[in-house]
């Protein structure tokens, strides 16, 4: 199997669990220890933080990565995934963005 053909499986089955309305899809670039590797034993904290608390209101959630920061946005506005993990208020890029009244974690360029 090529390289295409997996790619564009694997983006059927992202379309095909969007369109179950139980299942929440939420994107975002890399950027360790928030949102790490999907498939991984250690997929970020607050990827794990989201995908409890999505469960305990009968959610399941699928995390998938962009190649970048902006993507990840542009494919939250255009509804092409739910939400993004990692981000704050104070991003210009999601202002329109819905956010929790409690934050799970805080970053500081040092």
């Amino acid at each position: 199997m090529s390289i295409r053909h997996l790619v564009a499986i694997v983006l059927l089955s992202l379309n095909l669990v969007a369109a179950d309305e139980s299942v929440i899809v939420i994107s975002a670039d890399e950027f360790c220890p928030y949102n790490c590797k999907p498939v991984s034993a250690m997929p970020g904290f607050m990827v794990e933080v989201a995908k409890e608390a999505l469960a305990m209101s009968g959610y399941k959630m699928v995390y998938t990565v962009s190649s970048s920061w902006s993507e990840a946005v542009a494919k939250s506005n255009s509804g092409l995934t739910d939400g993004v993990v990692g981000t704050s208020k104070n991003d210009n890029e999601v202002s329109s963005m819905v956010f929790p009244q409690t934050n799970i974690g805080t970053f500081d360029n040092c």
